[in-house]
Order: structure tokens, then C-alpha cells, then sequence
């Protein structure tokens, strides 16, 4: 494989493609990875072409070595794996060696572990295809038609973000075509997993109907891989159209509301999956028969309380109805335990709202992660969270050790963020943006947005505590500018002497 020409030239398209665009890996891993889609596709035809190649060609000395046209298919593939992964070692010392200083280990292992997996993966997904059809097929047309059947799976990456299908069948990056958030980059979670995987059991699948129409194997043997591979490919369908990511809900207002909030206790845990056990102290200022507070569908609640006392609830329509009777100036104390994978994207695929080991986005303004009233009023927190990398909220930090950080203080709203961030102290201002951006050049954009503020988004008050920078911290999140929710704000969320940049 490697004396023949092909294969010179795509090592040599791959490296002028890694010179040209190594700049990217300033901005994040992961752009590096989408931008080097056609380095990806160049390797792919290369062992698509000469593995389609070498199995319609009767070479002598290869049918002296091995007779069994399977065997002979497995060594092809088995070979490719090796080439392809020495190759890889290019790319990904580039990689190390040209990354932004200021990316944490952790993102720069996961950009790289991304960039091996569909690198491998791509290239054994073409390796099996062209050896599988040029066994078939013993003769010139074999080029074609692999040229075609592989071009489907190029067709499928190509062009803007669609179902979860889609997704499926696209054996490059999902976000290559459209927005990718780089706070987070690439989140490592059960569609991630399956996504991956799919592209693993299609190629044994077509790597069974192979061994199928094999006549040196068994009948028996073919059909149990083919049956197995076929039968876990349905499955891995089904399971990623239970975790795919979820779209944007629309909130709709609480009408009487018939309660205030004085207090929140939460005992949260960031991982792959979030929990919360909350315990929420209300004062009644009306005699009702149920509590109604916002809290997004995905989450679902294991066990609620009131005064102690099991109680019966609704969740539904991204509301908690707690049924029971409650009397007006009645303190009460419920205490939730509920969990849930976020994992919610945009209309162009890119995650807004998530929660995972690495990388936390939960603005509470947009995205109504915890119980809440429709009206904001301050309210005191008291907060403790259990997570894998730093986490950063407008609340003041308490203590923080062996991954569990302490927050308390009296807030309009709690907000969470974790990922690639760096921080900054200037002018007893704290500063925590992404670890590519710039501090001077932030603060030039936040600036001249806030000069071009007007009254339509923000009371007098907080335009003048803006414009006089009236504010001790900027934290950078995101969310979605199109989402009509009520105390949205599209650029600016304001907690005090917090603001809450969306980048």
C-alpha cells in the first residue's frame, strides 16, 4: 500500500492541508478538526481506492500466500488500521504542538481523542467498503461503485445540521457545517458514544453481508454476524433517538402566582448526568389548592416533599404543579430530588444549555434548570456542587476543594458555567471569558455594545449601572437571542453586580 503513488499523494495533500490550517488550533481543537475535513476525505479515498484495488486485482503472490478470499480481505483491512494509525501521528503531533497555551489538558485530550476517532473510523469505514466491493465485484466497474456507495456518506456530511439520522450517517464532525460552541467543544456524552459506534457497526455489518455471500464460509456462521451486526445496528438507532439533543422549549408565564421564595438549598452534581436535591423555603401570600413553579420537561423528579410529608405533582408543560392545600401566610418547605441529561441545541445543532464532566452552560434566565417563580426577587442561596473542572456562577464562591465548590449569597437567579474559561482581575473587575478570547479586544466589544444600549431591553437602573461599571464580575454563557422568553435579555443578563455576557 504504501509504495504506491496514492498513497504519496494524499500524505502530501494532508501535510500542506495541516500547514495551511494549524492557525485554527488558536482558536480551539475542535476547529482544528472541522476545518481539516478534506484531509479526512483525501485519506479516506486513498484506502478506499487501493484496498478496492488490491481486492479485485488476482495478484499471484497473494493468492500463493492466502487462498480465502476473506482472510486475504481481512488482512487488507487489518493493514489499512496500522497505516492509518502511524499516519495519524502526523496530524496529531501538529496538533500538540501548535495548540493554544492556555487550553486546559483535558480539552486538548479530547480534541485530540475526536480527531482519532473519526480519523480511524472514516478510513476503516472506506477500507471495508472498497475491499467488500471489489471482492464482489472482480473487475474495473468496482472503482466506480465504491466511488459512489462511499460518496453517500460524503454526501451526508456535507451541507447544514439535520436530524439525528443525519447525524448518524455523517462519519466526520456533526458541527462541520455549522455553529460549534468552543467553551465546550465537543461534548463526550451518550449520543457522542453511539454516534461513534454506529459507524463502527456499519462497517461490520457490510463486513457480514461479505462473509454472507462468501461460499467458504459457513452458512451458519455468516448469517449469526450478519443477523448480530444488523440487530445491534437497530438498537444503536433506537438508543440515539432517546439521547440525541433535545430543542429549545418555548416558556410560557405562571399566572397568580401565589407564593414568594425566600430561599434555595441545592446540593447539585455535574457529571454526564445532572442531579439536584433541593430544598426550597416559600412563603404563601394566598389560600390555593397547588404550588406551580417553572422547571424544564427534561428533568425528571424522583421524590418531592412538603413540610416533611410525601406530596402529589405534576411536570408537565415545563411546569411543577404541587398539589395540596395551602393556607396564606403558611411557611413552607419542599424538598425535590430530580436528574436529567442536558443536552439541548440550537437549529443549527450547536449545544446551548448543557451539563457535562467537563462543561456546564446553565443561565437560568433562558433555561429553567431548578423550581422557580415567574417573577424575579432576590432570594438567598445556599449552594454546593460536586463537578469535575472549575465552576464559575455570579454567586460569591465560599470554599472550593477536592471538586466541590461552595457558593452563598442573596441573587435574583443562580447561573453555572464551567468549560474553557480563563480568568482576569483589571479595575477590581473579574473577568472570565473563553481561553481564546482576548481580554483587550473583549472588552472593546462589551464596551461598544453597552454605549448602543437603549431602554427597550433594561430599566434606568441597570443601563446606569452599566454605563458607570457598576459591576464587580463578567461571566461569558450563552444562549439562544431568538429564544422569546420572558426576562430574556439578548446580549446582557444582569444579576446585581453580575453581568452575564452572551458570547
Amino acid at each position: 500500500m504504501i509504495k504506491n503513488p496514492l498513497f504519496f499523494i494524499s500524505l502530501l495533500f494532508n501535510i500542506f492541508l495541516i500547514y495551511k490550517q494549524h492557525s485554527a488550533l488558536q482558536v480551539s481543537m475542535f476547529e482544528f478538526v472541522q476545518v481539516f475535513y478534506f484531509g479526512f476525505i483525501a485519506s479516506n479515498l486513498f484506502f478506499l481506492i487501493i484496498s478496492t484495488y488490491v481486492m479485485y486485482k488476482n495478484y499471484d503472490i497473494f493468492n500463493f500466500i492466502e487462498k480465502n478470499v476473506f482472510k486475504k480481505q481481512a488482512a487488507v483491512i487489518i493493514g489499512s488500521i496500522i497505516i492509518s494509525t502511524v499516519i495519524s501521528l502526523i496530524p496529531i503531533s501538529v496538533m500538540i504542538i501548535f495548540k493554544n497555551p492556555n487550553f486546559q489538558r483535558i480539552f486538548v485530550l479530547k480534541g485530540i481523542v475526536h480527531f482519532f476517532i473519526i480519523w480511524t473510523l472514516s478510513n476503516l469505514l472506506a477500507c471495508v467498503v472498497g475491499s467488500t466491493i471489489g471482492t464482489l465485484c472482480k473487475n474495473g466497474f468496482s472503482m466506480i461503485l465504491s466511488f459512489v456507495f462511499f460518496g453517500l456518506f460524503i454526501k451526508y456530511s456535507y451541507g447544514s445540521y439535520g436530524s439525528y439520522i443525519k447525524q448518524l450517517f455523517n462519519i466526520y464532525d456533526d458541527f462541520t457545517f455549522a455553529g460549534m460552541n468552543y467553551i465546550c467543544g465537543r461534548i463526550f456524552n451518550t449520543f457522542y458514544c453511539l454516534d461513534k459506534l454506529f459507524i463502527l457497526l456499519i462497517s461490520l455489518l457490510i463486513l457480514s453481508i461479505s462473509c454472507f455471500i462468501n461460499k467458504r464460509i459457513r452458512k451458519l456462521y455468516s448469517t449469526i454476524f450478519l443477523i448480530l451486526t444488523l440487530f445491534s445496528t437497530c438498537i444503536n438507532i433506537h438508543l440515539s433517538s432517546i439521547y440525541k439533543s433535545t430543542n429549545l422549549n418555548q416558556y410560557d408565564p405562571i399566572k397568580n402566582v401565589n407564593y414568594i421564595v425566600e430561599s434555595y438549598d441545592m446540593d447539585i452534581k455535574l457529571g454526564n448526568k445532572f442531579k439536584n436535591a433541593a430544598n426550597i423555603n416559600l412563603s404563601i401570600n394566598t389560600n390555593s389548592n397547588n404550588v406551580v413553579m417553572l422547571l424544564d420537561d427534561l428533568f425528571k423528579i424522583d421524590e418531592l416533599y412538603v413540610n416533611g410529608k410525601p406530596c402529589d405533582f405534576h411536570h408537565e408543560h415545563n411546569k411543577l404543579n404541587i398539589i395540596r392545600s395551602f393556607t396564606e401566610g403558611e411557611k413552607v418547605h419542599i424538598s425535590v430530588k430530580y436528574k436529567g441529561y442536558v443536552d439541548v441545541a440550537n437549529n443549527l445543532g450547536a449545544p446551548v444549555y448543557y451539563v457535562s464532566k467537563y462543561a456546564t452552560n446553565l443561565p437560568i434566565s433562558s433555561f429553567y434548570w431548578y423550581p422557580k417563580a415567574s417573577k424575579t426577587s432576590l432570594i438567598n442561596f445556599n449552594v454546593s456542587i460536586k463537578a469535575s473542572n472549575s465552576i464559575y456562577s455570579n454567586l460569591d464562591m465560599c470554599s472550593s476543594s477536592d471538586s466541590l465548590y461552595k457558593f452563598r449569597g442573596k441573587s435574583s437567579g443562580l447561573n453555572i458555567f464551567s468549560g474553557q474559561y480563563k480568568k482576569y482581575y483589571e479595575n477590581n473587575i473579574e473577568y472570565i471569558i473563553p481561553t481564546n478570547s482576548n481580554l483587550e479586544s473583549f472588552k472593546l466589544n462589551m464596551q461598544d455594545y453597552i454605549n448602543n444600549l437603549n431602554s427597550k431591553h433594561f430599566s434606568k437602573k441597570e443601563l446606569e449601572t452599566l454605563n458607570a461599571n457598576k459591576f464587580k464580575k463578567v461571566i461569558c454563557g450563552i444562549w439562544d437571542i431568538n429564544f422569546n422568553v420572558q426576562f430574556t435579555k439578548p446580549y446582557i443578563q444582569i444579576f446585581e453586580d453580575t453581568l452575564i455576557i452572551n458570547y
